[in-house]
């Protein structure tokens, strides 16, 4: 195991003892503080978040580059959704990025946000969006995206100043700038779309907070998977079985212990700049930041399962149907046997084979009926729903084949943004700075056993990077090859549906008889349906080839 967890049972307790702690530590350099992170970082996470770090700076460096390049532009006004906008602070032109102040922007576009005081970091979040600024950083964090800002938000007389195209397009705004009149226009575009156009989205799941957006798959047809039931769809399904997840739940519940704790420990010992002290900021902030990435990767984790559970049903409920056909077509040809046979032109053996074929079409039904149950059974247990009668899916799939990609260059970005990689290196950054501020602990392991760690911290951390390596050329390689395979089943259908005409004719003309049409049309049916079984394992395939820390099966390191 290679993830700390948070100890849910840890709280620095009532004033008093908070000043003895306090009192404590100091007296001993800090030996309660590595109590704490003894209990602190002792367990390990499951599962995981792909985001960044955003990198702080002090107050002093923020107002020295202030006021070297700032330049206030009063003549600029903002509109959203053509309303005037009105700004406690004015707006500022920064090398052409506009900022304006974070409070009255959010409280115009109705986005909720919060104010860390002791981080200066502002997080907004309007329910599928959430993105992270840090004052001084040009790192913005975007779900699990980083970008690079132009410039670094800032401070301006108490007020956090933001670039406004970057929020705004970031939540699904658009923007446009009239030079001319020095006119900014915010208005609502894909805030405003349907949970079906959702679907149309390139992303597989971009889900924050406590509320999952759409994911895309398949082959560009969406359908109601039999049964005159209500609908389930997956934003409904992925909705349900986040807000319930028992996983997702205590994901959440650690990230807000971490971030309690790191500011508990900011206040109690903010004036101390002893080593032991700074050693326990940087296993705080390693747990704080691992917590955080942790909340978003459990919940596109239980929605990527939840959308193959879903998927895995649909295509059950498909077969089945198949199935009946199949029982259909061997009992009419039983039939026919049977005549031939009191006719005296086909044998005993002929006639006992025909029967032979009814009995394995039943019993393959009766197969795939129980693999139906015990998957909805699953599906139920993922979305935690009581289904009363198996209501129908909503089964939606889009064929994409993989573009040609520089592998190598695939591989170097999935070690910068997956989390996995993210906690091990940064763990090999605390183990080093843990040994090379040896001399100055009191109570610790021994110097060997320090060096060990940091060892053990390298050797996890090349181990995973080069399984990930080795998983993207592996996973890649198995997608073309059903790209092959797909493309193999429609040159194979599309011929099938030219014979079908053809047969229809001739049938209908007298000349071809009625069983070697429905030979065809059952060979064409068994086609179409290995086809729908390709591009669901494509999809899921090109999800984790995507982002791999949805099935982390490369995280095992031989120690």
């Amino acid at each position: 195991m290679l993830f700390p967890t948070s100890d849910p049972d840890h709280n620095f307790g009532s004033a008093c003892e908070t000043e003895y702690r306090r009192q404590n530590m100091i007296k001993t350099q800090g030996s309660a503080v590595f109590e704490i992170l003894r209990k602190t970082a002792a367990g390990l996470f499951a599962v995981l978040i792909i985001s960044s770090l955003a990198f702080s700076v002090s107050a002093a460096e923020v107002n020295s580059t202030a006021a070297g390049q700032y330049r206030p532009s009063s003549a600029i006004t903002v509109y959203i959704n053509d309303l005037p906008l009105t700004f406690d602070a004015e707006p500022e032109l920064i090398s052409g990025t506009t900022f304006v102040p974070v409070r009255p922007i959010f409280e115009a576009l109705n986005i909720d946000f919060q104010w860390s005081d002791i981080r200066r970091e502002v997080t907004a979040d309007n329910g599928t969006e959430r993105i992270h600024f840090k004052i001084g950083s040009p790192t913005a964090i975007h779900n699990s995206e980083i970008t690079t800002l132009p410039c670094a938000p800032y401070l301006k007389n108490g007020r956090t100043m933001i670039p406004l195209r970057y929020l705004s397009e970031a939540l699904g705004f658009h923007v446009e700038w009239d030079e001319t009149q020095g006119r900014i226009d915010v208005k609502s575009t894909k805030l405003n779309q349907t949970a079906d156009s959702e679907f149309e989205k390139d992303t597989v799941y971009s889900i924050s907070s406590d509320e999952p957006v759409s994911s895309s798959f398949g082959n560009g047809y969406a359908m109601s998977v039999l049964g005159q039931n209500a609908i389930l769809t997956y934003n409904e399904a992925l909705q349900k079985g986040i807000s319930s997840s028992t996983a997702c739940k205590s994901a959440r519940l650690s990230l807000k212990q971490a971030q309690q704790q790191i500011e508990e420990f900011y206040d109690m010992y903010s004036l101390n700049y002893n080593v032991t002290i700074m050693q326990t900021r940087k296993e705080l902030n390693l747990l704080s930041g691992w917590s955080e990435r942790n909340v978003v990767v459990t919940e596109e984790q239980t929605a990527y399962s939840i959308k193959n559970d879903m998927d895995a049903v649909s295509l059950k409920l498909i077969e089945r149907e198949n199935r009946k056909d199949d029982l259909a077509y061997a009992q009419k040809c039983f039939q026919r046997d049977l005549l031939k046979f009191q006719a005296g032109s086909i044998s005993q053996r002929e006639l006992t084979e025909s029967e032979g074929n009814v009995s394995a079409a039943e019993k393959q039904i009766k197969i795939c009926e129980t693999e139906l149950e015990s998957l909805y059974d699953n599906l139920s247990g993922s979305v935690s729903g009581d289904f009363g009668e198996y209501p129908a899916l909503e089964f939606k799939q889009e064929y994409r084949p993989a573009d040609e990609i520089d592998l190598s260059s695939w591989c170097e970005e999935a070690i910068e943004t997956d989390p996995y990689l993210w906690y091990l290196k940064n763990s090999v950054d605390d183990a080093d700075f843990k040994l090379q501020t040896y001399e100055y602990n009191v109570g610790g392991k021994s110097y060997e056993l320090t060096q060990m760690d940091l060892t053990k911290a390298r050797i996890n951390y090349n181990g995973v990077k080069a399984n990930l390596k080795k998983e993207i050329y592996s996973r890649y390689r198995q997608l073309k090859q059903i790209e092959y395979n797909i493309e193999m089943r429609k040159e194979q259908k599309e011929s099938l549906s030219a014979n079908i005409d053809t047969m229809r004719t001739l049938y209908d003309a007298g000349v071809q008889s009625k069983q070697a049409l429905e030979e065809i049309l059952e060979k064409e049916r068994e086609v179409s349906f290995q086809l729908l079984t390709l591009n669901n394992s494509h999809s899921q395939l090109r999800a984790i080839l995507e982002k791999p820390y949805l099935a982390p099966t490369y995280m095992t390191v031989t120690q």
